[in-house]
C-alpha cells in the first residue's frame, strides 16, 4: 500500500511539474507580433511596451461605394483602417478595398469599375508597401480587366492599447514554444551581432540586426536589437523606373485624383538603407507625398512608429501616416 501510494504522488508530482513547463512554453508561442510569430520569438524580449493612443471605434469603418468620398487600395497597412481615421474624424466617408481582391493589381477597367458600383467620390488613395511597390505596378500594366467587386460596409475593433501580460496559446504545440525559448536565447545572448537568421519552415527568414539608437526607437525589452524580414534587406531599391510605370496607372484614369502612399519597409526606415530618391521623385511629380523623408525625422519623436516585433507601423505610426495623407489631399 505504501509503495502504490508513493507512484501515486510521484505521478501526480511529474505530471504536475509536466503541466507547469506545458503551460510555460503555450505561453512563451502566444505570438503578437507578425515578425515574433515568423521567428518564434519571445513577445517578453520583442514585444512592445509603451502605450499605444486610443482610437475610436466608431471611426473605424469603411463604408459602400455610393456613400464614400474616398476610394482606398490598400494592404496589410490599410486592413485595420487605423490610418484612415485621419479622414474619417474629418468626415470623409472612405471606401477600403485590399489589394487581395484585385488579384494584387490595378486593371485598365478599374475606372469603369467604379463607376458602375456607383461611386461618386473624386478620391483614390492607392497604398502600397515598398516591397509590392514594383510588382503591382507591373502587373497593373498588363491587366485589361478587374475582378468583380462585393459591395459592403464594414467596421474594425480597435487596436490594442497594451499588450497582455500573459496569454496560452492552445492552437500551437509545445515543440513551438520550445523553439521560441531557444531562438529567444540565442537572439539576446548575442545582441551586437551583425545579423542573426533565424529559419522557418517555407522559407520565410527573419533578421535580427543590433541598432544603435535601438532604445531610442522601439519599447521593447531588448529594444538594442532590431527584428526585420529579410527579403526586405535584399530587395532592389525602387527606382525612377516604377515612377513612370505609376504615372502610366495614373494616365487610365480620367474621372478620379490619384494619390500614392508608398508605405518604407520597416528596414528601410531603420538601417540606413539608402532609399530617399525614389520618395522625392515621387513627391516631385505630384504623385504621392515623400513617406520616407517623414518617417525618418518622426522615428525619433514616436517610439515604436513601426513596431519591434511586427513588419507594420503601429497605431500611432499609422495614425501619423493619415495625417500626411490628409494634409496631401487638402494642398494638393
Amino acid at each position: 500500500m505504501k509503495r502504490q501510494k508513493f507512484f501515486v504522488k510521484t505521478f501526480l508530482i511529474f505530471y504536475f511539474m509536466l503541466a507547469i513547463v506545458a503551460f510555460f512554453f503555450l505561453a512563451l508561442a502566444d505570438f503578437n507580433g507578425d515578425l515574433t510569430r515568423l521567428g518564434k520569438l519571445s513577445e517578453y524580449a520583442f514585444g512592445w511596451k509603451k502605450k499605444k493612443p486610443k482610437i475610436d471605434p466608431n471611426l473605424l469603418k469603411s463604408s459602400s461605394f455610393k456613400d464614400s468620398d474616398i476610394v482606398v487600395v490598400g494592404d496589410s497597412f490599410s486592413e485595420k483602417f487605423i490610418w484612415q481615421t485621419r479622414l474619417t474624424k474629418n468626415n470623409y466617408k472612405v471606401k477600403t478595398i485590399d489589394w487581395e481582391e484585385l488579384d494584387q493589381k490595378l486593371c485598365t477597367d478599374f475606372e469603369e469599375l467604379l463607376i458602375s458600383h456607383n461611386f461618386r467620390g473624386k478620391l483614390i488613395i492607392i497604398e502600397t508597401v515598398q516591397r509590392m511597390a514594383e510588382i503591382r505596378a507591373s502587373a497593373s500594366l498588363s491587366c485589361d480587366s478587374s475582378k468583380t467587386l462585393l459591395d459592403y460596409e464594414s467596421t474594425m475593433n480597435p487596436p490594442l492599447i497594451s499588450l497582455p501580460k500573459f496569454g496560452l496559446n492552445f492552437k500551437e504545440k509545445i515543440i513551438t514554444g520550445i523553439e521560441t525559448f531557444f531562438n529567444t536565447i540565442k537572439a539576446v545572448s548575442n545582441p551586437h551581432a551583425d545579423s542573426i537568421f533565424i529559419e522557418k519552415d517555407g522559407g520565410h527568414r527573419v533578421a535580427l540586426k543590433p541598432l544603435k539608437k535601438g532604445c531610442k526607437w522601439f519599447s521593447n525589452r531588448y529594444c538594442e536589437i532590431g527584428v526585420f524580414l529579410d527579403n526586405d534587406l535584399d530587395f532592389p531599391s525602387l527606382t525612377n523606373n516604377t515612377i513612370d510605370k505609376i504615372k502610366k496607372i495614373n494616365a487610365s484614369f480620367h474621372q478620379f485624383k490619384i494619390v500614392w502612399l508608398v508605405v518604407p519597409d520597416k528596414s528601410s526606415i531603420y538601417t540606413e538603407r539608402e532609399e530617399l530618391e525614389f520618395w522625392k521623385e515621387l513627391e516631385k511629380n505630384n504623385l504621392g507625398p515623400d513617406l520616407f523623408s517623414s518617417f525618418i525625422k518622426e522615428r525619433d519623436k514616436i517610439v515604436d512608429l513601426y513596431l519591434p516585433n511586427d513588419t507594420h507601423l503601429s497605431s500611432a505610426g499609422s495614425l501619423f501616416m493619415g495625417e500626411l495623407a490628409k494634409q496631401w489631399i487638402e494642398t494638393h
